[in-house]
């Protein structure tokens, strides 16, 4: 934190060139309107460790990518979950990502 006068001042993780996508001004500098996991990991470091170690970072992941872009070891994870195994989820081939792909 920097102090101007009676104004603190925050130096932005987000900061980004003028020319990026989704660049805003903002108090001289240009900024990311988006903010995305990797954005608050560097300032929430620990927060961030403590999230990838829980019990919901996997769940959160196989979500995102689907069952089958899981490698093996986190495939086998996932199964040993008490929600998963205890579901009426059919079988790994049938689990995909929440959103449907892209061609």
């Amino acid at each position: 934190m920097v102090r101007t006068g009676s104004r603190r001042v925050f130096p932005s993780r987000r900061e980004v060139r003028s020319d990026y996508p989704t660049a805003r001004e903002h108090f001289g500098t240009f900024v990311s309107a988006v903010v995305t996991p990797a954005t608050c990991a560097k300032g929430h470091v620990i927060e961030a460790r403590q999230y990838g170690h829980s019990r919901h970072s996997l769940p959160a992941w196989a979500a995102l990518v689907g069952y089958e872009a899981l490698p093996e070891p986190l495939k086998a994870q996932f199964d040993e979950i008490e929600e998963v195994r205890n579901s009426r989820i059919p079988g790994p081939g049938t689990r995909g990502p929440i959103t449907p792909s892209c061609p």
